[in-house]
């Protein structure tokens, strides 16, 4: 099948866009031939490598920042991991230019590709965009989540493009509570939404072999992860660095925790798109018990090495679309202390019975990702409390990687469901 992929921002730098990649790179395996159309600064550092990882694709970048498009790329988040627009910000004039500059280049890629189905990443305005589009082919929409927050927060084209999505093929949710949200917002048809899940890739994200183990100087599978004589938890993060990823949350639960005599050294992997947020993050990090390191953007082969380097996972998201770094991490062998985000810990637990994750429950929200600040306290000690128990697991088990198989979450599987869908359509 020819699969024309569309996604209006970066395909590597956010959740939705790494789960862009994979997809693409699941059904490239299983032999479809595929476009992308994804939105890219006109001075991009990563995007050549990223041309290069997906050669087999027909890759149609549109170029913010340049003549056509003299402004940020947009975010489907508010805070993105690099400069950006907010939808809800754009002039008449700006919204305009995006508009042509993305049909131009949608109709190129179809004109030249020819494709049979258009998967549209956001229940969004690019997808509402291509929906209004008379093209003869089949067009599904993935939701992302942060879409959602977008239709529910502010009312940019919202009934253009509340009216567009009524019209798609299939809509795709990554779990139960996004279908259910989604049924509210859109009156669309319980039947045409079907929960597809997440993903990871098993040729990155595996345990530490025993080659690597002992070139870093550590044991061997198995075996202790350090010598008892050197008492350090290393923790890792990946995501945006900003106020919404609870990041200041976390760094207050390590500082509470109770790490069994173990000094800690948090890594946090991911860039930041609001400086003022990542002073004062960077500000708090300084004043942490235990060490912090700031790592910046690292590539999905990065931070597997990463996390295998580590033993332990913590994420204080106040809100997630379904926690692609958490299942990458848990794919490696880690233990992970999570944020209990709506529709993660019942999509997880459907899947594996006893995950190797504590699950925090968040703090009430005012709004999608900002909690009640009389409640952060309560939600910090308890996260304090689920690194604990963690660590005591795994002085428990030697300080070996759990033995919880992960491998039901996979690509292969998200693709054959949509492919699925489709071809009862």
């Amino acid at each position: 099948m020819r699969i024309l992929s569309i996604l209006a921002q970066k395909p590597y730098a956010t959740g939705s866009g790494v789960y862009c990649t994979e997809l693409i790179g699941e059904l490239a395996r299983a032999g479809h031939t595929q476009a992308l159309i994804c939105g890219i600064d006109a001075e991009e550092p990563y995007f050549d490598e990223f041309c290069e990882r997906v050669s087999e694709v027909a890759v149609f970048p549109v170029r913010f920042n340049s003549q056509e498009l003299p402004f940020d790329i947009l975010g489907m988040s508010d805070v993105m991991p690099y400069r950006s627009t907010r939808y809800r910000d754009l002039t008449k004039t700006q919204t305009e230019a995006f508009e042509q500059t993305f049909l131009h280049t949608i109709r190129k890629a179809i004109e030249e590709f020819q494709p049979e189905l258009i998967l549209c990443h956001h229940l969004y305005f690019l997808s509402a965009l291509v929906l209004e589009q008379d093209f003869s082919c089949k067009i599904a929409v993935i939701c992302h989540g942060t879409c959602l927050r977008q239709l529910g927060t502010h009312s940019f084209e919202r009934e253009r493009i509340l009216k567009a999505l009524a019209s798609s093929d299939r809509i795709f949710a990554l779990q139960a509570v996004q279908k259910q949200e989604i049924e509210r917002l859109l009156d669309y048809p319980a039947d045409r939404i079907a929960v597809i899940g997440n993903g990871y890739n098993p040729a990155i994200f595996y345990g530490a072999s025993e080659k690597n183990a002992i070139a870093r100087g550590r044991n061997a599978p198995g075996e202790s992860f350090f010598d008892n004589d050197l008492p350090v938890i290393e923790m890792a993060y990946a995501g945006k660095i900003s106020r919404s990823k609870g990041l200041l949350s976390l760094l207050a639960a390590i500082d509470r925790a109770d790490l069994l005599g173990h000094r800690a050294i948090l890594y946090l992997a991911g860039n930041a798109g609001d400086r003022t947020e990542y002073a004062r993050i960077v500000e708090r990090a300084a004043r942490c018990r235990h060490r912090v390191e700031f790592l910046g953007h690292k590539t999905q082969q990065e931070l597997a090495e990463l996390y295998r380097r580590v033993q332990l996972f913590v994420f204080a998201s106040y809100y997630e679309g379904l926690g692609l770094s958490a299942i990458e991490a848990m794919a490696t062998g880690l233990y992970a202390v999570v944020s209990d985000t709506p529709g993660l810990q019942d999509w997880i637990l459907s899947k594996v019975a006893e995950p190797p994750a504590e699950f925090v429950p968040l703090p009430t929200m005012t709004e999608h990702d900002v909690p009640v600040e009389s409640e952060l306290a309560e939600y910090e000690r308890a996260f304090a409390e689920a690194i604990t128990r963690q660590i005591r697991r795994l002085r428990a088990n030697g300080y070996r990687r759990h033995s919880v198989s992960m491998e039901v979450f996979s690509w292969e599987s998200v693709a054959k469901h949509i492919l699925s869908e489709m071809r009862e359509e």
